[in-house]
């Protein structure tokens, strides 16, 4: 079903920013564009999304590919989770639900702080990108309770999703200073709370579970703000939508698409996380039951394109996704069962499965640098958060699992959310 709709809009006050001047090395146009260029990672960054005062981790690469220790900052905001259906409890493991909720660009980082609503700039020191400051106070997200963001490169722009009250998605300029919102609230009736409720339920009655956007990216040409709701599972079916962008700008009217295999009787149960396939206008969708949705044009009117589903072998929570230039493939993490999985871009079709075997149930996010993958352990019991490091250098379908790195001395315990690099990949 495709339909438009156009929302009203509410501004929310950006909150007001400590202003700072800092230097130029920190931030550079973007007057060129990297194409499938394969750049190596110099530093990873997560954060703990802790409720008494957020922290972001930046955690040094080493020449062959592994992690090793770094530096910790507080991003002066507030962590949050989503809410078990029907309960006031944290859903645990993976307290967004979503992805993109912290990116690089050029020489600065952007981190959401979901209890206070806010987003949080930082300067990378490139002579030590583990060394961030914070470019101001963290800027209002423009609503409640963000999930996730998008950048584009060459509009130099940063739009966040919201999940709470006041839900929708809110555009800024990014500037060597930090955030400057350029747009209104898009509000979204999610009918949601603050925090808001886990739309999958998690062991819960599943139709008590309400919808939050689990992914936010431009499209490849900047015309098209893409996003994702993953709304309740069997129940109610996820879908995709689309905000356009003109004159350089996310307008406010938006149309909605749920990718539907009519050939498999088989509907986006629990759609999650979306890309786009580099040099293509195939749109990947994946399904947090197991399975992938490919549109094969989705810059077209979606309404005449074809859906075709592919199921991912033993998937369980296929939640997350990255395309590698280094082997022109994509590389999928599971919640559930604790691998890297590799399929072809453009069928979806497997291409190897790499265990991970550090006792753990499964990966959430993940990020491709280099010859390297890297993917979000959060810690469940005893056992700490952990990013685990899958080499990629040997090929397509040659991955090996390198490192399971546990960081020591940086107060890390058992949450880990989100997955960033730099350089920028």
């Amino acid at each position: 079903m495709l339909f438009s709709l156009f929302f009203s809009t509410a501004l929310i006050a950006a909150t007001s920013a400590i202003p700072l001047q800092p230097s130029s090395r920190y931030f550079k146009s973007r007057a060129t564009d990297n194409g499938s260029a394969v750049i190596t990672a110099k530093a990873v960054y997560f954060f703990d999304n802790d409720p008494t005062g957020n922290n972001v981790y930046a955690l040094r690469v080493q020449p062959n590919g592994t992690l090793t220790n770094g530096n910790v900052w507080s991003t002066a905001g507030y962590g949050g989770s989503v809410l078990n259906p029907g309960t006031t409890t944290p859903t645990g493991r993976d307290g967004l639900s979503s992805s993109h909720s912290i990116l690089v660009y050029d020489n600065q980082l952007f981190v959401v702080n979901p209890g206070s609503s806010t987003i949080s700039t930082f300067l990378i020191d490139p002579s030590d990108p583990t060394i961030l400051t914070l470019s101001e106070a963290p800027t209002s997200s423009g609503g409640d309770f963000p999930g996730t963001m998008a950048i584009s490169e060459d509009l130099h722009m940063l739009c966040a999703a919201n999940d709470g009250v006041k839900a929708g998605v809110a555009c800024f300029d990014i500037t060597p200073a930090g955030l400057i919102q350029t747009t209104d609230l898009y509000t979204f009736n999610l009918s949601q709370s603050n925090p808001p409720t886990n739309p999958l339920g998690m062991g819960t009655p599943k139709d008590l579970g309400r919808p939050i956007f689990s992914s936010l990216s431009f499209s490849a040409d900047n015309t098209q703000l893409l996003g994702t709701i993953i709304n309740g599972g069997d129940f109610n079916p996820g879908y995709l939508l689309s905000y356009p962008v003109t004159n350089g700008r996310v307008s406010p009217q938006v149309t909605f698409y749920t990718p539907t295999d009519t050939a498999a009787n088989l509907t986006a149960a629990a759609l999650f996380v979306g890309i786009q396939i580099p040099h293509s206008n195939t749109f990947l969708g994946l399904d947090g039951r197991g399975t992938a949705f490919l549109i094969d044009d989705f810059i077209g009117d979606l309404n005449e394109q074809q859906t075709k589903s592919v199921k991912i072998p033993g998937g369980g929570a296929t939640c997350w996704i990255e395309y590698s230039n280094a082997t022109n493939s994509l590389f999928i993490t599971d919640a559930e069962v604790n691998r890297f999985v590799e399929i072809d871009p453009m069928t979806a079709e497997l291409i190897g499965s790499y265990n991970v075997t550090n006792h753990k149930p499964g990966m959430l996010d993940i990020k491709a640098a280099g010859t390297q993958v890297f993917g979000m352990n959060p810690g469940v019991g005893n056992l700490t958060a952990s990013i685990t490091v899958l080499d990629i250098s040997g090929g397509s379908g040659r991955g090996r699992v390198s490192q399971d790195f546990v960081p020591r001395g940086l107060g890390v315990d058992f949450t880990g959310q989100g997955m960033a690099v730099w350089p920028a990949s």
